[in-house]
C-alpha cells in the first residue's frame, strides 16, 4: 500500500502560530533565505522576514523576481543582497520601478542578476549535491565582469581544448520559504502544478524548509494523495497555517482537501505600483500592509471580508453530458 512520505524519525516539524513566529524561531540576522516560486511566492513569510529584520540591511534573499508585494524587501531595509532574474513591475505590464533607480550603486540593496534558466540550474545543482552546474545560458566573459566572480567559471572543454565550458556554483540558501496548499502535522506539504522551481529549491536549502500552508489537515488526508506531496516531511523544519499566504498573488489548489484557491488581487497590485511612484506613498504603503502589521492574521483582517470574497477561485464549468457513441438500441416490442 502506498502512503505519503514520512519523516525518518519521530521528530515532527515545529508548528508555529503563524509566519512571524516561524521566522523568529528559525531565521537569524545575516541569513540567506530563498522564496520558492511556484505560480506564486510565500508572501506571508517574506512579509514576516521584512518585519523581523527591518533596518538591519543584513539579509540575503533569492527569488525568481522582485515585483509587487516583494517591494517590501526594499522598503523594509532588511536586505543586503538580492539574487534574482528581474527587479521592477510586471503588472499591468513589465516596467521599471523608481525604488530601484539607484540599483547600480547598490541601493536599496546589492543585486546579483541571473537568467531564469541559470538561476534554476544553480538550485538544481544544489538539490542534487553537485559541485557545479553546466550552462549555455550565460555569456560568461561578460557576466564575469558583472558581479558573478566566484559563482561563474570558464574552464577548458575536456574533449576540445579550443572550446570552453561554463560552470555555475550551486545556489544554496540556508532556508527555503515555501507556501503550499495544505500539509499534515508531520510536515508533508502538498502543492499543485505548475511547480516552477519550488521542489528544487526545497532540496537546495542547507538547513531545510520553512513552510506555510492554507490549512493543516489530518494525516489521513495527505496519506490518501501521496502523489501530491511536493515537499516530504523530512525536509520541513517548521510549519504554520497562513490562509491567503500567497496574496496578492493567486494560489491554485485543485480543490485538494477541500481548500479553496484564490485569484490574483489586481486591485492590490495596482495600488502597489501607484504607491511606489513616490517615496512617501511607498513608505505609507509599506507601513499599512507590512511594517505596521503585527501578524499575517491582522493582514488578512485588513483585507476585509468583501475583498476576500472577490478573490475566491471560481468553480469550473459543469462538464457537458457525454453523447452516446454506440448504435441506437432496437425499438421495444409492444406486447
Amino acid at each position: 500500500m502506498t502512503t505519503a512520505p514520512e519523516r525518518p524519525s519521530a521528530t515532527a516539524p515545529y508548528l508555529a502560530s503563524g509566519p512571524d513566529e516561524l521566522v523568529r524561531r528559525f531565521v537569524h540576522e545575516g541569513d540567506h533565505v530563498h522564496a520558492a516560486a511556484t505560480m506564486s511566492r510565500p508572501n506571508a513569510l517574506l512579509n514576516a522576514v521584512c518585519r523581523a529584520f527591518a533596518g538591519t540591511h543584513s539579509m540575503t534573499v533569492s527569488t525568481t523576481a522582485v515585483h509587487s508585494s516583494a517591494h517590501a524587501l526594499a522598503l523594509s531595509g532588511a536586505v543586503r543582497k538580492v539574487i534574482t532574474g528581474f527587479v521592477g513591475d510586471t503588472f499591468p505590464s513589465p516596467r521599471p520601478n523608481r525604488l530601484y533607480r539607484e540599483l547600480a550603486e547598490g541601493r536599496p540593496f546589492e543585486v546579483e542578476m541571473w537568467s531564469l534558466l541559470s538561476y534554476t540550474q544553480r538550485l538544481m545543482a544544489a538539490a542534487l549535491g553537485q559541485p557545479f552546474a553546466t550552462t549555455g545560458s550565460m555569456l560568461a566573459e561578460t557576466d564575469l565582469r558583472h558581479g558573478k566572480e566566484g559563482s561563474l567559471h570558464l574552464v577548458p572543454h575536456p574533449r576540445d581544448p579550443e572550446r570552453s565550458v561554463t560552470l555555475l556554483t550551486p545556489l544554496r540558501p540556508r532556508f527555503t520559504l515555501f507556501h503550499g496548499v495544505c500539509a499534515d502535522r508531520r510536515g508533508n506539504v502538498v502543492a499543485v502544478p505548475p511547480l516552477g522551481e519550488g521542489a528544487w529549491a526545497a532540496y537546495a536549502a542547507t538547513e531545510g524548509v520553512l513552510a506555510s500552508v492554507e490549512a493543516i489537515v489530518h494525516d489521513e488526508v495527505i496519506a490518501a494523495m501521496p502523489d501530491r506531496v511536493v515537499i516530504p516531511a523530512a525536509r520541513v523544519l517548521g510549519l504554520c497555517e497562513a490562509p491567503l499566504g500567497a496574496h496578492p498573488q493567486s494560489l491554485r489548489t485543485g480543490g485538494l482537501a477541500g481548500v479553496e484557491g484564490y485569484l490574483d488581487d489586481y486591485g492590490f497590485l495596482t495600488d502597489i505600483v501607484t504607491a511606489c511612484k513616490d517615496p512617501e506613498t511607498a513608505a505609507a504603503w509599506y507601513e499599512e500592509w507590512v511594517g505596521g502589521v503585527e501578524s499575517h492574521a491582522e493582514y488578512v483582517e485588513r483585507l476585509g471580508e468583501e475583498r476576500r470574497a472577490t478573490l475566491v477561485f471560481p468553480a469550473p464549468p459543469a462538464a457537458p453530458r457525454p453523447r452516446p457513441t454506440g448504435p441506437a438500441p432496437p425499438p421495444s416490442r409492444s406486447s
